[in-house]
């Protein structure tokens, strides 16, 4: 099945969680966890379960499940926050929307942290800059 893209917009790992959680309580997708190993009978060996790609639905189904699992392990907190930590560093702190994401999906604790997430970005910050910046992204976590 072909689908179109009509439009495009970055977001967060907490803000895609937010998403697939309002899909499965509209559809009412069960969400439990399919084995991982079917038994074949002999001496406990068994294969891997593939989604069944010929149903749409089912297809579907795999993909969020794996998805949600993914974004469960992986989401530091909720929507709301992230957005507000994105928000904050693209308009106070000038940084480009997709650093901003990186930062917010990535949630650094640590100067160390912060500066691998800073050292692809086109702005160079020296060390006191980057210790304000974490100082100030665990101010906007904290933010209503």
């Amino acid at each position: 099945m072909v689908r179109e893209i009509l439009n495009e917009k970055p977001i967060s790992i907490p803000e895609v969680k937010e998403i697939i959680e309002k899909i499965i309580a509209a559809e009412k997708i069960d969400m439990q966890p399919a084995p991982a190993v079917v038994p074949t009978g002999e001496e406990g060996e068994g294969e891997e379960v593939v989604p069944e790609a010929v149903e749409a639905d089912k297809t579907k189904k795999y993909f969020l499940k794996s998805t949600y699992d993914y974004v469960q392990t992986f989401s530091w907190t909720d929507a709301r926050v992230a957005r507000n930590v994105v928000q904050k560093l693209v308009t106070e702190k000038q940084l480009p929307v997709f650093l901003a994401i990186q930062i917010a999906n990535v949630n650094p604790d640590t100067i160390e942290e912060l500066s691998l997430l800073l050292e692809k970005s086109q702005r160079r910050l020296p060390s006191e800059e980057i210790e304000k910046l974490l100082f100030d992204i665990r101010a906007f976590r904290e933010l209503p």
